[in-house]
Order: structure tokens, then C-alpha cells, then sequence
């Protein structure tokens, strides 16, 4: 694999620069320009992937850097939503507990074996989108004062159970291919 930048590059790069502005929005309870913010970083999400395929231009920089930007607009939003009370404690500590157990699976993965693959499977696709709706909805229904009820319980507990079974099947699929 190559290792350059490219378009798909350049926009992991401001989806990764977006992600402490949108913790900064949340913190100054600028709910509509966070939600707005937080959008556009989400499309970009489903951008990148896609236009790196379609212009053949799959890189290993451009790898690590939409795990990276994936990792840090979730873990900052969250956080933000939290510290704001907009998110249970239970939630963000299920979340950032996942994503740390899988960058030190990768990095141990890496030091035992000088590799690991950052190829996303399905359940951890699943997963983003989960965490990708849980966060716009929190922001919206702030945005616009909404009750939260029982659909916004149970996204959030499908989001817990949908990063379980990913964390889990990754570290299984670590083992079987390393043993």
C-alpha cells in the first residue's frame, strides 16, 4: 500500500480536526452549530471510504487516518456530552472503554506481530453508525428541547450491545488469525 496523501486523505484529516471544535460547540452549548458540525463530519465519514475506492487510492496513511478521526470525533463528543449531562455515565464509560481496549489490542497485535489490520469488519461499521446516531440524536433533541423516551433508551443500549459484539469478535478474529 502507498503511503501519500489524498483526497480521501485531506478529508479524514478535517474530519479529525472537526472533532475538538465539535467538543468545544457542545461545551459552549451551541447545540445547533455542534449538530450542523457533527453532520457534516458524519458525511465525511461515509465520503472518504468511498472516494478513496472510486479513485483507486486505498493508502495506508488514509487507513490509520479514518480510524483516527473515528476514534477521536466519538470519544470527544461523547465526552462533551457528558460533561454536559446529556449522556449517562454508564454510556460514555461503555463507549471509551471499547475503543481504548481495541487501540491497545492493536497496539499489542503490532509489537507481537510488526502488523494488524485496521480494516473495519461489519459489526464495527455497525457500531459507528450506531455511535454516529446516538450522538446526532442527543444533539438534536437538544437543539430542540425533545423529551427523551424510550426510542432514545434503546438506541443507546443497541449502541452498547452492537460495540460489544464488535469488540468481542475482533479480539476473537485477533486470536484465531495470530494462533
Amino acid at each position: 500500500m502507498k503511503f501519500h496523501i489524498t483526497i480521501a486523505s485531506i478529508i479524514s484529516i478535517a474530519r479529525l480536526l472537526c472533532a475538538p471544535v465539535i467538543m468545544i460547540l457542545i461545551l459552549s452549548n451551541w447545540w445547533q452549530a455542534s449538530a450542523l458540525l457533527f453532520c457534516l463530519a458524519a458525511i465525511s465519514d461515509l465520503l472518504d471510504g468511498a472516494i478513496a475506492r472510486f479513485l483507486n487510492q486505498t493508502t495506508l496513511l488514509g487507513e490509520w487516518l479514518d480510524a483516527l478521526a473515528d476514534k477521536a470525533l466519538t470519544i470527544l463528543s461523547c465526552l462533551a456530552l457528558f460533561i454536559t449531562n446529556e449522556l449517562p455515565n454508564w454510556f460514555v464509560a461503555i463507549i471509551i472503554t471499547r475503543e481504548l481496549a481495541l487501540m491497545i489490542g492493536a497496539c499489542l497485535l503490532y509489537y507481537r506481530h510488526g502488523h494488524f489490520s485496521l480494516k473495519p469488519i461489519a459489526t464495527a461499521r455497525a457500531s459507528m453508525a450506531l455511535y454516529i446516531s446516538t450522538i446526532l440524536m442527543v444533539l438534536i433533541f437538544r437543539c430542540y428541547s425533545l423529551q427523551k423516551g424510550v426510542f432514545y433508551c434503546g438506541l443507546m443500549l443497541l449502541t452498547i450491545v452492537c460495540a460489544t459484539v464488535s469488540l468481542v469478535q475482533r479480539y476473537y478474529r485477533s486470536i484465531t488469525i495470530t494462533v
